[in-house]
């Protein structure tokens, strides 16, 4: 706590043992799991000896203005301990709080601690999906009674997602929900319809990889059922799916900026002439000797150097990370020149770019060879940046892999639907590949099937919505850049694809003819 004074404060139901462990507490006393850290606060649960475990949230230490700012707005370990306590009051099940302390600065609190039950025998909502199985249309009923019963309280959860609900048994009965993160709840007025639908479609959203089709309406019809809200559940869903909809899209820009700031996910270091952002779970120490092995790779003739193609270099090599070698590939990007350096200066490197995109794609569910790090530093006046990414070895270019099943006319379908389909995706999600050719995807195969990786990702990015002469254009080059051993109607069936099922014949044939000549003027050179 070091010299500055802690205040505490202990809940009745707590006792005075709890109080009389609060210097072990903040001294890391107790066995402790971490459950997660960020740039505000870390958790953990706390295992004390002679009483029950426990989940100790330590709110970061903070400057003097943000503690000034924090008071304004009212501290998170304070607000959470108030609602909890009022929910307690109302009937609703939360973590019981136990014990908060605070630690003062010219009589400002700067860093906090909240001491609360932890619930045994419980697992996450998620989780819960998850393993639910056939279950699950029971639980998601009685999850639509449990939000229409809090809702009918007047209880707002602003940040209502899988994560922040527990779901447990309450001995040979149904589920019972316990609410988290009680610092984003608000009590008090009764809600709007428009809160309600906001709620609702932020907890679906959150669950979109666990629910089937269909089960939405389950959950949403035990929820009007269980308001008294006459409404058809039909014109609900709409309403709550144009919520999603905005909800994803600013999720997805969100999650994608996260990736160059200092956060749980992701470091941001300081080194000499430059910085590196990395993945949390790969050392700094990794990074440095990747950097050090890609400056021993001098020219072509070393045989770790992959490709060497102007000032881009890609190099393969090996370091130990977590005790086991690991095969990693670093692309790097230079100039020696005066004007690329000052370019660098004002628009970001080939490695940033390379970095967003890579993540923008992880986050909207593509598949790329995964990031761990990039570094940009300043040489002898000249911008250099380099990007570390995993060693694709399963994988197969795509104009190889067509090529090798040509005369399959079976698989060759499977194939060109698969590609249709993911290339319909990418820009139903608003990405736009500037190179989208044949060597610009790999094909690697999974326990599930073969997954189509994208390339060179500093050539990505993100639009509300892609424009049809880029969505020409990507599938031009496609098509260029495929072997000739794909024939006409094998690319005439792959746009067929790419527009879906319910395309026209004069649409098909536009298409068609657009690509075709933008193709064949790229073949021409032009």
């Amino acid at each position: 706590g070091g010299d500055k004074p802690w205040r505490w404060l202990a809940s009745g139901a707590a006792g005075s043992s709890i109080l009389e462990r609060a210097e072990s507490l903040l001294g890391g006393g107790g066995g402790r799991s971490s459950l997660g850290r960020s740039k505000i606060r870390e958790v953990a649960w706390v295992e004390l000896p002679g009483l029950e475990p426990v989940v100790l949230k330590r709110y970061l230490p903070m400057g003097l203005g943000k503690a000034l700012w924090m008071r304004l707005r009212g501290r998170q370990w304070r607000r959470e301990w108030r609602i909890s306590q009022r929910l307690g009051e109302m009937g609703v099940l939360a973590p019981r709080p136990l014990l908060l302390g605070e630690r003062l600065c010219r009589g400002v609190p700067v860093e906090g601690i909240l001491v609360s039950q932890a619930i045994q025998d419980a697992r996450s909502l998620t989780q819960e999906m998850q393993a639910a199985g056939p279950s699950r249309p029971p639980l998601l009923k009685d999850l639509g009674e449990y939000l229409a019963r809090i809702h009918a309280l007047g209880i707002l959860h602003l940040d209502l997602h899988g994560d922040n609900v527990l779901v447990g048994r309450a001995g040979q009965g149904g589920p019972v929900f316990w609410l988290l993160d009680l610092h984003r709840v608000r009590v008090g007025r009764r809600l709007s319809k428009a809160e309600r639908r906001w709620n609702l479609a932020q907890i679906l959203l959150s669950m979109r990889r666990e629910l089937c089709p269909g089960e939405d309406r389950v959950l949403l019809e035990a929820y009007l059922k269980a308001s008294g809200l006459e409404a058809p559940s039909g014109s609900w869903l709409d309403s709550i799916g144009r919520t999603q909809r905005r909800m994803l899209r600013k999720h997805q820009r969100s999650r994608t900026r996260r990736c160059l700031k200092d956060s749980s996910g992701f470091a941001v270091e300081v080194i000499p002439g430059g910085r590196v952002i990395r993945r949390r779970e790969f050392p700094m120490e990794a990074v440095l000797r990747v950097m050090e092995q890609a400056n021993q790779a001098l020219d072509s003739s070393d045989p770790r150097v992959l490709k060497v193609s102007g000032p881009t270099r890609i190099t393969r090599c090996t370091v130990e990370v977590g005790g086991l070698p690991t095969d990693l590939c670093i692309k790097e990007h230079g100039s020696s020149r005066p004007m690329g350096s000052l370019l660098g200066l004002l628009v970001p490197s080939r490695a940033r770019r390379f970095w967003v995109g890579a993540w923008g794609m992880i986050v909207r569910g593509f598949s790329v060879p995964a990031p761990m790090a990039i570094w940009e530093t300043t040489r002898r006046g000249a911008l250099c940046s380099g990007v570390v990414m995993e060693m694709v070895e399963e994988g197969v270019r795509l104009d190889r892999f067509l090529a090798s099943t040509c005369s399959d006319v079976h698989g060759m379908r499977q194939r060109m639907k698969a590609l249709a389909s993911t290339l319909a995706r990418m820009h139903a999600h608003g990405i736009f590949h500037r190179d989208l050719k044949a060597t610009n995807l790999m094909v690697r195969p999974t326990g599930r099937g073969d997954e189509i990786l994208f390339l060179d990702l500093e050539d990505v990015s993100f639009c509300r919505k892609v424009a049809r002469p880029k969505v020409a254009l990507n599938l031009a080059q496609l098509d260029a850049s495929m072997p000739e051993c794909v024939g006409r109607l094998s690319r005439l069936r792959f746009l067929r694809m790419y527009l879906g099922k319910g395309c026209s014949r004069e649409s098909l044939r536009r298409l068609s003819r657009e690509v075709g000549w933008l193709s064949q003027k790229r073949r021409a050179g032009g």
